[in-house]
């Protein structure tokens, strides 16, 4: 640690547009690692402590601070005189491996406090948000380690996380190897928001009234959460979590449940049409949250004063109502041409929205249904091109209250988040004991929130790992075309 404090350079980093939307969450992940032999030198404490320190002298941005600059405006700021150490801790757990593979690596049976930070941004005890948490637990008999990383949105998405982590893995292998004929792996990733902006066109398209709409968001919610601080912003996000009691479960489907999918909805989809996994699984997704509902506003009348304010913050959750829509995260990477090769680490992803249609909400589920799903996700899909990212950006820019905007429309308006990490190398982080046995998402938010992820490569097919609040949650395992489809995990 000690040489890394050596190491760093004052620095201040400008956010972006990007990084703004997503600022109030961590990007949180469980890597499950078993020590297959058995052996005593399997992924030593000291050794992976040392070598994330040695990693993050390629990533200082981690031990800045996240400072507003003007409202709506926000820069990290890395001060070698003044860091902001990310927290990093180490523990022994009475958990065996065999017990946590036998729940499905379920929350229930995790060691106690493995989570040291929520998907919720934060401060700590000392008042302050810590830009990554990690929490390395070493499980009984030597039997295998847990890793729990989380990164601040703010920093980073989903893509740019698994690159530190990676790098980390890396770091931690090359060190165990002990060789010094080769050098320490580099970090190739650059974090400079510049270079993003780089690579976005002048050329502008006009938005659909759904996504527009969205990104403007600008009710007293939004004003509210936009005028407080991070820290403040963050202690009443993590206490609203708590009052909307959401649950999460994971769910898996499997190759054959998806060729079924992709065979019914092929039935009113043109021929020559492009149709994904994505567009299958978020198709359906929209069709069974439709079919949740939502609490009842009476369910929040005897709850006291926490409930009252959930009720008033978040209607979405206790109100019913007649449309619900979906918000589709849409990775721009592949979209902005020579982004790519860049190698940019930090936040790329834009957020479309569309609504459901009536239909969806009544009668069987129905390929036709499905198709009409399918399709809407596919067409906003094509549509998220270079130009109509440069339009959210610019959208987005004009709103004081931007980066809180869809906070707020997923508090108001019965919502479902989805975002596809199933390109994401998560499996491929190897700290020098063999790939992962399992990794999943920190889920519980206070929105419906889906991560669709690749499930192990051995398993095939796709999870689902899925936070809904606790009533919706029961209705949705109801659904017998769901059920039919999927396998519960945990």
């Amino acid at each position: 640690m000690e040489q890394f404090k050596q190491s760093v350079k004052s620095e201040t980093i400008d956010l972006c547009e990007f990084d703004y939307v997503p600022s109030f969450l961590n990007v949180p992940f469980f890597f499950y690692y078993e020590n297959k032999d058995g052996g005593s030198d399997f992924m030593p404490l000291e050794l992976l402590r040392e070598s994330f320190f040695v990693a993050l002298k390629d990533y200082p941005i981690l031990a800045g601070r996240q400072v507003m600059a003007g409202r709506g405006h926000a820069k990290i700021v890395v001060d070698k005189d003044n860091l902001n150490l990310p927290e990093y801790r180490e523990s022994h757990s009475s958990v065996h491996f065999s017990e946590l593979q036998a729940s499905r690596f379920g929350c229930e049976i995790l060691p106690g406090g493995a989570a040291t930070a929520s998907i919720m941004a934060a401060a700590d005890a000392s008042g302050t948000i810590k830009l990554a948490s990690i929490h390395v637990v070493r499980l009984v008999d030597n039997s295998g380690v847990v890793i729990f990383a989380s990164i601040v949105h703010s920093v980073v998405d989903g893509t740019g996380f698994c690159q530190f982590i990676s790098h980390w893995g890396k770091v931690c292998k090359w060190m165990h190897g002990g060789s010094v004929a080769c050098e320490c792996p580099s970090f190739p990733f650059s974090y400079l928001r510049s270079t993003i902006f780089d690579h976005m066109p002048a050329e502008r398209k006009e938005l659909d009234v759904l996504t527009k709409e969205v990104l403007t968001t600008n009710g007293f919610i939004a004003k509210w959460l936009s005028w407080v601080s991070p820290e403040f912003r963050g202690s009443v996000l993590k206490t609203l979590s708590a009052v909307a009691s959401d649950t999460g479960h994971a769910f898996h489907i499997s190759d054959k449940s998806l060729a079924y999918l992709h065979t019914i909805a092929r039935e009113y989809i043109p021929n020559g049409e492009r149709v994904s996994d994505n567009d299958i699984i978020t198709g359906l997704l929209s069709i069974v949250f439709a079919r949740t509902g939502s609490k009842k506003v009476s369910n929040s009348k005897s709850g006291g004063f926490l409930a009252s304010l959930g009720a008033f913050l978040l209607p979405s959750s206790y109100v019913s109502h007649k449309e619900h829509t979906t918000l589709v995260v849409v990775d721009s990477r592949p979209r902005l041409a020579g982004l790519i090769d860049a190698m940019y680490n930090g936040n790329a992803v834009v957020v479309r929205r569309f609504a459901n249609p009536t239909e969806t909400l009544h009668g069987p589920i129905s390929s036709q249904a499905l198709a009409t799903m399918v399709r809407i996700v596919r067409g906003l899909v094509d549509d998220t091109d270079a130009q109509c990212i440069r339009q959210i950006v610019d959208d987005g820019g004009r709103n004081p209250a931007k980066f809180v905007s869809l906070l707020a429309h997923s508090l108001t308006t019965p919502t479902m988040l989805v975002t596809n990490l199933s390109r994401i190398p998560f499996y491929d982080v190897d700290f020098g004991g063999g790939m992962p046995a399992y990794v999943r998402p920190l889920v519980t938010t206070v929105a419906t929130l889906a991560y669709i992820t690749r499930s192990r490569p051995s398993t095939g097919g796709y999870e689902i790992h899925l936070t809904m609040t606790k009533q919706a949650m029961a209705r949705l395992l109801q659904i017998e075309f769901w059920t039919s489809l999927v396998a519960k995990l945990y």
